[in-house]
This record gives structure tokens, sequence and C-alpha cells, in this order.
């Protein structure tokens, strides 16, 4: 082991269908599996081989971010799961339970809980105060959702990145 590692890493890989893999896991334990050494340097800590041909030549360029005056992660929608859908008729009938269940009925119905950064209140209050348009967001590539958008941070959506979204 390097002794400017940390620990010494070890990797196996698996493919197969899942009971395969439980067969496998069944009838192996961790001292006869032919385990990978993994080799490691800072700033990178993989967890699976890599090559790193060329990595000297790739170091020589420079980092996208320092092009651009703003950056960001883009929309942290917070509650996907009551604040993206696949169609407009999924979120009109979210907003439909957001308007007339209380923050309880909500929580429960949608296994939700308040967290830091999305209240329930604040996530209503948000949708009913401010401009409830629907608009459709790209999550992922071809990965297309309805959302409403009101660009307010800790409301409907975590973080909208507005600062950066409004160049866009």
């Amino acid at each position: 082991m390097n002794k400017n590692n940390l620990a010494q890493v070890f990797h196996f890989d698996l493919y197969g269908k899942r009971e395969n893999k439980y067969t496998f896991l069944k009838e192996n334990s961790l001292k006869n599996i032919k385990w990978n050494d993994l080799n490691y340097s800072a700033p990178n800590y993989f967890f699976v081989k890599k090559d790193f041909i060329g990595s000297n030549e790739y170091e020589l360029g420079f980092k996208v971010d320092l092009i651009f005056k703003l950056t960001s992660n883009g929309v942290e929608v917070g509650r996907e799961s009551v604040s993206q859908f696949f169609s407009e008729f999924e979120l009109t009938n979210i907003d439909s339970d957001i308007i007339n269940l209380s923050s309880k009925e909500f929580q429960s119905k949608y296994n939700l809980i308040d967290s830091r950064d999305w209240v329930f209140e604040k996530y209503k209050n948000d949708l009913l105060k401010n401009n409830k348009e629907i608009i459709q967001m790209q999550v992922k590539p071809f990965d297309f959702r309805y959302t409403h958008f009101t660009g307010k941070s800790r409301g409907f959506h975590t973080y909208p990145a507005i600062t950066v979204n409004k160049n866009i």
C-alpha cells in the first residue's frame, strides 16, 4: 500500500440477473472473491478501475467553470414526487391537493415531512401567491417534466437557480 493513500481499496464487478447475483453471494464470502486492488490518488478517489492513460494531457486543459461568470447545479426541485410530472394532468391533480388539503393531510397522503429546505406551507404559499404557469422543463437528456416555476427559493422548488436560468 502506498504510504500516501488512506487505505487499501478493493473492487469486484458482478454482472447478470438478480437471481444469479444472489446465488453468487450465498456461495461466496469476502475471503474467496477475487478482488481487484484499486490504485488511487488525490483528488480522485474512484471506486472502480480507471485507465489514466492521457491524464497528463487532460490536466493541461481548462475547467469549464472558469469561462462562465455564473455557475449553478441547475434547478433543485426538492420534492420531485410532488413538484414535477410527466403530464400536465398529473400536475393539476396535485394542485388540487395542495390547495384543499391541510399540511398534515398532504404530508400523510404523499408520505412527506418538512425539512430545512422544503416546508409544505412555503410550498403551498409560493404556488398560491406567485405565477403558477405550467412549464415544461428538461430534467435529464430526453426527460421532460411539467412543473410550476415561480423562481422563489424554498417554495415550490427548493432552489430554482434563477440567477443562471434567467440567461438561458
